[in-house]
């Protein structure tokens, strides 16, 4: 099983696209003993770590070394802190893209942070590249493509205002970046900062919480469909 854990809700990035809504940018963050609990009770092979924005976490190597004792660990960040990211000891560090150079800092509200991303992606091996692609940023992923040619590049649509399908079959056909190949739904589960259980980061359907109805939650879980949010056209496997 694959587990995404939120180990926080607060992050200093402002970016108009967020799934996670601003009300409910609080200080929340998971604590290291609930965060081991989590991994007891889901047993996962593969976790991934974000939030909010785990670099501002102040012990992330904890949850990383907590994390590798049951499977590969993933950090996905928008490298607000750098040098903690590449120091946190994970397998894998997802830097998250969606412009090129100063655009990407008006994007994400945050000057330097383009520097930032690009000190990361070229002092780490383990680091690849996801790129939240709109009807308006194609020619950035195409740059973002020449200047890191051998970063692995994920490329996942923009959930809420969606992207033509001619910019998707255009990602395939430029070889620009992989594309979502099918639905996660069921082949992974969420754990946010709140303890609410989701079968999609992006599609934050709550399905219980561990805390005040576990059973349910897992129950839900294993009954959900596969395209909760009804956006198949996301997904190679439908082209």
């Amino acid at each position: 099983m694959h587990l995404i854990v939120e180990i926080t809700n607060s992050c200093p990035a402002k970016c108009s696209f967020c799934v996670v809504k601003k009300e409910r940018r609080k200080k929340s963050t998971i604590e290291i003993p609930t965060f081991t609990k989590i991994l007891d009770l889901i047993e996962p092979s593969k976790i991934t770590i974000s939030g909010g924005e785990p670099s501002i976490v102040n012990n992330l190597e904890s949850y990383v070394n907590i994390a590798k004792t049951y499977g590969s660990v993933t950090v996905v960040t928008n490298c607000f802190n750098p040098q903690k990211i590449i120091e946190s000891g994970a397998d894998f560090i997802q830097v998250s893209l969606d412009a090129y150079g100063e655009k990407h800092d008006e994007s994400r509200g945050i000057e330097g942070l383009w520097e930032r991303c690009v000190y990361v992606l070229e002092n780490t091996e383990n680091s690849f590249i996801r790129f939240t692609l709109t009807d308006s940023n194609f020619d950035d992923l195409r740059k973002l493509k020449k200047t890191f040619p051998d970063k692995k590049i994920l490329v996942m649509p923009e959930f809420f205002s969606g992207v033509s399908p001619a910019f998707l079959r255009k990602v395939k056909e430029e070889k620009l970046g992989i594309l979502p190949s099918r639905c996660p739904a069921r082949r992974q589960i969420v754990i946010t900062a709140e303890l609410d259980v989701l079968p999609c980061p992006l599609y934050r359907l709550k399905l219980g919480n561990l805390i005040e109805n576990p059973l349910e939650a897992f129950e839900k879980f294993e009954n959900i469909n596969q395209y909760p949010c009804g956006r198949e056209y996301m997904y190679m496997e439908n082209y």
